[in-house]
């Protein structure tokens, strides 16, 4: 399924973006055990929510997206994630996100 989607990475997070016919965005996050224990993968949920909550109303275009964090030892940063939706989404919308060539 995110092989249909156009993706785009940043520094913190990597979104991939369906487009809908809806107006407004729905957000899904997906985070690895590779980022450690729980309680740390649940710390990152709840910040890429948040990030999403803050930015949503300046976010352009209709587009239910997948927040996919970057692995990182050091701390996830709300300001860093809130930076790189905004340029990242703008980025899918303007038509500049790579897609996946999906398997037929």
């Amino acid at each position: 399924m995110y092989g249909r989607g156009a993706r785009a990475g940043g520094a913190a997070i990597t979104v991939v973006a369906f487009a809908r016919r809806n107006p407004g965005h729905r957000v899904g996050v997906s985070v690895s055990k590779e980022h450690g224990p729980a309680v740390r993968r649940n710390k990152i949920k709840r910040i890429l929510r948040e990030a999403f909550r803050l930015e949503r109303p300046s976010l352009p275009g209709r587009f239910d997206l997948i927040l996919i964090p970057r692995p990182s030892p050091e701390k996830f940063a709300l300001e860093d994630v809130r930076r790189d939706l905004r340029e990242l989404v703008a980025k899918i919308a303007a038509g500049k996100g790579r897609r996946r060539r999906g398997r037929r």
